[in-house]
């Protein structure tokens, strides 16, 4: 028992001490001047996707220098964009020389800001389901809430692509600043449709003429595919039922627990793509989704698709991250069971379905129109 005490406190002791060095090496490369750059962190060193990959290609035709962080030296990045590895020394000069930085999540707090640095934050799930932020502090680490205070003392300014988005970001991120409603740079592709994704995903995966089903939950508190149970067997019969086509289901796992998409079961209809860069190509490319309590059922209900909401543990989720809206007051039918959910199917009304989203995007006050990319490339410009 001594021994392990004795490893808990010498590991605890390294951790501190790797958070002050990097405190050290965000203060010691001020000393350098800013440079006209960009300094990207997608989901703390996630890949190519999100917000910013929208925003980045556009300021790639202007050879802007762009600086992308990465966990992993192995995620390929376009040409013209510098890699470098997140927490590693270089990164620490990148982002204290970068005159631009854009991130989706939480910057923490022992990266400092200079004068004349411009933050923008894009976030990464708006309009939120989940409560987050001030609104689920109950839930969250000492630690995350100062940084996160910390870090809305740095944001220029936010983006966000609704009045509802907007109200919460000045009631619950510990935010006074600037907020641009524009929309999610993100969510452009789904206004541009001369994209050719269907045929790269047709000839990857052997999907032309069938329908593609992304199911795409949230992740539990206990990091857990215990809640995962779907019945692919029989909803895609109930599926191919409905729309007189074959029907093939794509598995996208949250980031927090994509590392374990290998638990999958194997089916030749069944395919993982947890590890598919950008989320947004796989809901402009999929016909039907189904999800839980992830926000990326309003990015892809802007394509007025259909998208099913399925979870046996609603009030156990409830419990646990309470939520903004009552389930009943989406667009979206929601099922607890297998069969409820295939009665759904069946009974699925397009119009009614349509007519439910336009009501409910008026409510938010929805402001996606397809050109929130542009209008953050213009405001890079004129601060660089």
């Amino acid at each position: 028992m001594k021994k392990i005490l004795k490893k808990i406190y010498n590991n605890f002791r390294l951790y501190k001490l790797r958070y002050i060095i990097w405190e050290i090496l965000s203060f010691l490369f001020q000393i350098f001047p800013l440079e006209n750059k960009v300094m990207v962190v997608n989901y703390y060193g996630k890949g190519y996707g999100d917000n910013a990959k929208y925003i980045v290609e556009k300021l790639l035709s202007k050879k802007i220098k762009i600086i992308w962080a990465v966990k992993n030296k192995d995620i390929q990045l376009p040409s013209g964009i510098k890699k470098v590895r997140i927490n590693s020394i270089k990164y620490f000069y990148e982002i204290a020389t970068s005159k631009i930085w854009i991130d989706n999540c939480r910057k923490p707090y022992y990266i400092k800001k200079r004068l004349n640095q411009y933050y923008i934050q894009t976030w990464h799930g708006a309009p939120a389901l989940k409560k987050i932020e001030r609104d689920a502090q109950h839930g969250l680490t000492k630690y995350y809430i100062e940084s996160a205070q910390q870090d809305s003392k740095k944001i220029d300014v936010i983006i966000s692509n609704s009045k509802w988005m907007t109200n919460l970001y000045k009631n619950s991120f510990w935010y006074k600043g600037d907020i641009l409603e524009v929309g999610s740079p993100r969510n452009d592709i789904f206004y541009d449709k001369t994209l050719k994704l269907r045929d790269k995903i047709d000839k990857e995966y052997n999907t032309k003429d069938k329908i593609i089903i992304l199911y795409a939950p949230t992740f539990r508190k206990n990091y857990s595919l215990e809640k995962y149970n779907l019945n692919y067997h029989s909803l895609k019969k109930s599926f191919e039922e409905k729309y007189k086509k074959e029907v093939i289901f794509f598995i996208r796992l949250h980031p927090n627990i994509s590392n374990k998409s290998k638990n999958i079961k194997k089916e030749d209809y069944l395919f993982d793509v947890s590890s598919y860069d950008d989320t947004q190509e796989l809901l402009y490319v999929s016909d039907i989704l189904i999800t839980d309590f992830s926000s990326l059922m309003f990015d892809f209900s802007l394509q007025n698709k259909p998208c099913f909401l399925y979870a046996e543990d609603l009030i156990e989720y409830k419990n646990d991250r309470d939520l903004y809206f009552d389930i009943s007051e989406l667009p979206f039918s929601f099922s607890q069971n297998v069969k409820e959910f295939k009665e759904q199917i069946y009974d699925f009304d397009l119009e009614k379905y349509l007519n439910n989203l336009n009501k409910f995007n008026l409510k938010i006050g929805n402001s996606e129109v397809g050109n929130a990319s542009s209008v953050i490339y213009d405001l890079i410009l004129k601060k660089l």
